[in-house]
This record gives structure tokens, sequence and C-alpha cells, in this order.
């Protein structure tokens, strides 16, 4: 099953995807999707606290030179991304919560999640759910997509 959401192809995961052949598939299968999701989850947080702070060194190693997104009605690219990034210095925090993995092989993966920012002038806190798709290269992930409020 493929299922698209602006843009934003995944496919449906299943054991084959996440684990191996072995006699034990779906026991490593669980522990190989729960550490991809868990990898996964930690990069998004990282690309957040970047956003807000405005590192652009950061952002440069954690996206795919592919990279695009959508936001407020604007398509970009990489350098169109990275390089007007001036920070959010009123976020006080970003909570990623309620993450799925919904499709992994090898070298790809996509994660839909939930996110609530909150402000430090105490403005109502803004929550959206937003999905992401990674590639692997040389060993490491990178955000290949970012679908923002969907």
């Amino acid at each position: 099953m493929v299922v698209a959401a602006g843009g934003l192809a995944c496919k449906k995961s299943d054991q084959s995807m996440l684990g191996s052949n072995s006699g034990n598939q779906p026991a490593q299968a669980a522990e190989s999707g729960e550490k991809v999701l868990n990898d996964l989850t930690a990069l998004i947080k990282q690309y957040f606290v970047a956003i807000n702070r405005g590192d652009k060194g950061t952002l440069e190693r954690l996206l795919a030179p592919e990279f695009n997104s959508r936001w407020r009605g604007k398509d970009y690219d990489k350098d169109a991304w990275v390089g007007p990034q001036a920070g959010e210095p009123n976020v006080a925090g970003d909570e990623i919560y309620n993450a799925q993995l919904a499709g992994s092989s090898a070298d790809e993966a996509t994660v839909h999640f939930e996110r609530r920012t909150t402000y430090k002038d105490n403005s109502p806190p803004y929550k959206e759910r937003n999905s992401a798709t990674f590639v692997k290269k040389e060993g490491r992930w990178q955000i290949k997509t970012l679908i923002y409020g969907h």
C-alpha cells in the first residue's frame, strides 16, 4: 500500500521491510523498527533545536542534498531552506510525540509525528502533525523531505 500526503509517499511498513530473514524474524523486526524509529526521532529533535537556534551548520549536516519542504504554501530546496534561517528566539521548545514509523528499508524511511511548540512569551502552544522522509547515506540518516502541518 502506498500513502501520499502532500507529495510525500510512503510504503506501509511490514515485517519483511524491517527485519532479516532469520528464524526469529518478528522479534528482530520489532527491535530493528524500534531502533530506526528512535534514531529518526532523535534526528527530528536535533533538527528542531537547530531551526530554533538558527544553527545552519547543523542543518547542513542533517539535511540531505536533495532536501525539499513545503511550508506556508511555498516549496523549498536545501539552499533556500537553510540560507534564511535566523532562528526562532521566542520558541521555548518543541516536543515530538506520537512518532510512528510509516515505512522503512535499509536506506529510506518515513516517520509521521506530532509536534508541540511552546513559547517564551507564554503564547498558547502550537500543535501540528508532520511527516519526514529520510535517506541513509554513508551509514548516516538525513532528512530528505519535511511536510509541515498536514
